[in-house]
Formats: C-alpha cells, structure tokens, sequence
C-alpha cells in the first residue's frame, strides 16, 4: 500500500531539514578542513623552498 503525504507541518520540515543539514556537516567539514590544512602546509612548503634557494 503506498501512502501519500497530504500536508506538512512547517515545524516538523524545518527539524528534519536542520537535522539534515547538521548530519551534511558532520560527514563534509572534515573534508573541507583536510583541504584547507593541506594547501596551508604545500604554502608553507613553497616558502621554505625559496629560503633555501636564497641562502645558497
């Protein structure tokens, strides 16, 4: 038997729809910060590159 949803209490939608951009949150920051923290090492590896370079 399929049920159809007739109507949606505006409360209840924006529970499910925080709990769900709150579960995206969890499962995508970490990827965003890996990102971030990868690009600020590869900096900090470029200018330590040059350092070098400058000193030979």
């Amino acid at each position: 038997m399929i049920r159809r949803i007739k109507r949606v209490a505006p409360l209840q939608a924006g529970k499910m729809l925080g709990l769900l951009y709150a579960c995206m949150g969890l499962i995508f920051i970490p990827f965003f910060m890996l990102a971030g923290m990868a690009g600020a090492f590869t900096q900090m590896l470029i200018k330590g590159q040059r350092q070098q370079q400058q000193l030979r």
